[in-house]
C-alpha cells in the first residue's frame, strides 16, 4: 500500500509540475510574441511615415485612397493587422510633428506644410463624422430590426 501511495504521489506531482511549467512558459511566450508584434507595428508605422514624407514634399498631400493603400500594403508586408496601425489622422499628426522638428526646412515651408496637413485633417474629420453618423444609423436600424424579430417571435408563440 505504501509503495502505491508513493508512486501515486510521484506521478501526481510530476503531472502538476508539468502543467505548471507549460502554463508559465505559455504565458511568457505570449508576452514575448505580443511585444514582438508591437515592435513590428511600430516599424510599419515608421515606414509609412517615411514613405509619406518625400511624397508630401514633392507632390503635396496624397488622396485618402492612396494613404489607405499604402497602409494596406505595409500591413501585408509586416504581417500585421491594418487596424493596429495608425489611422490617417495620427499619420498626419506625426507628419506635422516631423515637419516642425526638422531643422533643415525653412519656417515658411514648415508653416505651409503644417497648414496643408491641418486642412487635410479637418477634411478627413468631417468625412469621418459623416461616416460615423451613417454607421450609428445602421446600427440603430439593426437593433430595431432585432427587437422587431423578437416581438414577432413572442407574438407568434403567444397566439
Amino acid at each position: 500500500m505504501e509503495i502505491i501511495g508513493t508512486i501515486f504521489i510521484g506521478v501526481f506531482t510530476s503531472i502538476i509540475g508539468t502543467i505548471l511549467i507549460n502554463l508559465c512558459s505559455s504565458i511568457i511566450l505570449r508576452r514575448r510574441q505580443k511585444l514582438k508584434y508591437i515592435e513590428t507595428v511600430k516599424k510599419a508605422n515608421n515606414e509609412i511615415i517615411e514613405i509619406l514624407k518625400p511624397y508630401i514634399s514633392e507632390k503635396g498631400l496624397p488622396k485618402e485612397e492612396i494613404i489607405l493603400s499604402i497602409i494596406s500594403s505595409i500591413s501585408r508586408k509586416y504581417e500585421v493587422n491594418e487596424n493596429d496601425l495608425y489611422s490617417i489622422n495620427i499619420f498626419c499628426q506625426e507628419l506635422i510633428k516631423g515637419i516642425i522638428d526638422n531643422v533643415y526646412v525653412s519656417s515658411d515651408k514648415k508653416e505651409e506644410y503644417a497648414e496643408e496637413l491641418v486642412k487635410y485633417l479637418e477634411n478627413l474629420n468631417s468625412n469621418f463624422i459623416d461616416n460615423q453618423k451613417i454607421e450609428k444609423y445602421n446600427k440603430l436600424n439593426e437593433k430595431n430590426l432585432y427587437q422587431l424579430k423578437i416581438l414577432l417571435v413572442l407574438y407568434y408563440h403567444l397566439y
